[in-house]
């Protein structure tokens, strides 16, 4: 959080208009973490910079477009000829090298251009290291048959059933480490979706560990429902790293999730009932919107919706049949109209109140807070979001 209020946002803190988290998503979107008066504002050096970091970003990934092509060609005309730890050698390297660029990037260039690029490195190298992970484990872990075996052999050698489900975690794992560390040295949107996939896959493979170390091995069921399990935890941790700021993109880090919790939910109650399916997602979708109404975004409301509504109509095609289930339709839309519709009321007639208790007070009406916001604004140029 941005200890620096700019006076504008600070006075409608005070008066209640805003909320500090407000405050703090009002200054991020105008640029208030960019130095003050670091340029003088209106001048052609303040106006010209975002277009040349633009070119310069845009010629950089057409750059690494080319390289990366030139080296996978390279890669694929001798790849067979490299041998299992020849191959993962050339891919820990690469792996390495995109690295050092990234952490490179983000040391000389502090701008939000070298950040975005530095992440892209960082998400690379994360996938070439996960790649590296899994050629060793498989290499280590895997029985190595003889060509002139062919599976119905008696001699040939099946992997424990523990193997295949530790590589998936260890090649999620690997993959997250890196992309962690990217996330804290350049964090974007696309760093945090490089941690948010190897978080899922790692949470589906420890399910399936779970049950390959267990006792109850026939039961295929079991599987997919304890992965699915530790994927709906990890979307209520998802959530919960957004909202205490440890994410800064808190849209995307919304959006996750959200997806996780219903990924999750889907995959637990596969064998459910459809009362009792439908149900739980009646009850996420209203969880979802409570939350949306304590004063979080807009994923909430989406989220509650989608719920509220897949979880509705599928009791409805179920268990209603004709005119009734076309009557019952329209009327459970109609009651969840009338429902939002008081609900934006209530929600805007605080906010009038309390707009109206401040315009008594002329340091604090909403004329003069604007213009000291649009001061503020003024002094930071080259505005460069995500």
């Amino acid at each position: 959080m941005n200890s620096d209020m700019p006076a504008g946002l600070q006075k409608l803190i005070d008066a209640g208009t805003l909320t500090r988290e407000q405050a703090d998503a009002v200054q991020e979107a105008l640029g208030h973490n960019a130095p003050v008066d670091s340029v003088a504002p209106n001048s052609p050096s303040s106006m010209f910079p975002s277009r040349r970091a633009f070119i310069s970003e845009a010629l950089t990934y057409v750059g690494f477009v080319f390289v990366i092509a030139a080296a996978a060609l390279l890669t694929s005309q001798a790849w067979a000829g490299l041998g299992r730890w020849g191959q993962s050698g050339l891919l820990a390297a690469g792996a390495a090298v995109l690295f050092g660029a990234a952490f490179w990037m983000r040391m000389v260039r502090k701008d939000d251009s070298g950040r975005r690029l530095s992440s892209t490195l960082f998400v690379g190298s994360a996938a070439l290291f996960a790649g590296t992970t899994g050629l060793i484990l498989n290499e280590i872990w895997v029985p190595k048959n003889p060509s002139y075996l062919d599976a119905g052999s008696p001699l040939w050698q099946e992997p424990a059933r523990w193997v295949n489900p530790a590589i998936v975690i260890g090649v999620a794992l690997a993959a997250l480490v890196v992309a962690v560390i990217g996330y804290l040295l350049s964090g974007s949107a696309l760093g945090q979706l490089a941690m948010a996939a190897p978080s899922a896959v790692m949470a589906i493979g420890i399910g399936q560990l779970i049950t390959a170390l267990g006792t109850n091995l026939d039961d295929v069921t079991s599987q997919p429902r304890v992965g699915f399990a530790i994927l709906f935890g990890g979307g209520l941790l998802w959530i919960a790293l957004e909202h205490y700021g440890y994410l800064h993109e808190k849209v995307v880090g919304q959006a996750l999730g959200i997806g996780a919790l219903f990924i999750g939910l889907q995959g637990v109650g596969v064998d459910l009932k459809v009362w009792a399916g439908s149900s739980v997602l009646i009850v996420l979708g209203l969880g979802l919107l409570v939350f949306y109404l304590q004063g979080h975004a807009w994923p909430y409301l989406a989220g509650g919706i989608i719920g509220m509504f897949a979880g509705g109509v599928r009791l409805l095609v179920e268990y209603v049949h004709g005119t009734g289930g076309a009557l019952a339709s329209l009327g459970l839309g109609i009651l969840l109209v009338f429902a939002g519709v008081r609900l934006v009321n209530d929600r805007r007639e605080p906010m009038m109140l309390v707009q109206a208790e401040s315009g008594e007070d002329e340091d604090l009406s909403m004329p003069n807070v604007v213009k000291e916001i649009k001061k503020d604004a003024e002094k930071y140029n080259n505005i460069e979001p995500y």
